[in-house]
Formats: structure tokens, sequence, C-alpha cells
């Protein structure tokens, strides 16, 4: 982790799209398989192979994940556990379980989310998934 970059904070207003696609990557910024923001080392997600079933977190809360781009060079951005509920609750409202697709490309995925949650409490059913993450992850 790079020191001293600034961190900016996530957050869903009305003008911003929320999450409209999940995309399967091979190296996720969360660290742990599933969406992709930056190159980090991944680990990872869950998978069911009789039942076709993959499981693996979107978002972690206060997790800083590390951006870079020509305009703002290098910086972190992060998501509050607050935000990360704001953004869950917009992807089901607009109905975006089978926008998904494959390393951030035109290609679709004949796939859907089944299932999604926020992590609550120490009993959470993540942690039968083999999942240490912390309350709030989505």
């Amino acid at each position: 982790m790079k020191k001293d970059l600034p961190i900016y904070d996530i957050v869903l207003t009305d003008e911003t799209q929320g999450v409209g696609m999940i995309s399967l990557v091979d190296d996720p910024s969360i660290k742990v398989n599933w969406i992709k923001l930056a190159k980090q080392n991944p680990i990872l997600f869950k998978s069911d192979k009789e039942k076709q079933l993959l499981y693996g977190p979107f978002l972690i809360p206060n997790m800083l994940i590390y951006r870079f781009d020509e305009t703002n060079g290098e910086y972190y951005v992060r998501f509050s556990k607050e935000e990360i509920e704001k953004i869950a609750t917009k992807f089901n409202e607009d109905l975006n379980n089978k926008n998904i697709n494959f390393m951030h490309s035109e290609v679709a995925v004949d796939a859907f989310v089944a299932q999604n949650w926020l992590i609550e409490g120490e009993q959470d059913k993540s942690k039968n998934l083999g999942f240490d993450l912390p309350e709030g992850t989505w």
C-alpha cells in the first residue's frame, strides 16, 4: 500500500448510476475475486460446481482501493458501510441482477445474481462459505 495518497469516499447521489453491471474478473481491486476497479493480488471466490454457483463480495466497507488516472494521478477510493447499503439497494431496485459481463468487456455472461445481501453480525452465512469479511460487506 502506498502512503500519503489522497482518499476519496464514494457517495451515491441522484446523479450517479451506482452499480449497473457486475464484472467477473481475474484480478479484482477488493482482493477477493468479483468486481474490478484496479489490479491487486486476488483471493479466489468460492464456487459450488454441482449447483453452478459462484459466491463472492461485491464491495467491502472502508477498504482502500488504489486508483490511478491521468487527470488525478494516484489516489484511493473507499465505500462506507452506509453507502454500500444504498448502492446495493439501488442495484436491486434497478433490477440489475442479469447485468453481468466478463473482464469489463462487451461479452455478456449468461448468468444472474440469485442472492445478494449485506453481512450482518458473526453468524452471517458468508462464514459458512469460508469468507471472513467485515459487517456491511455486500
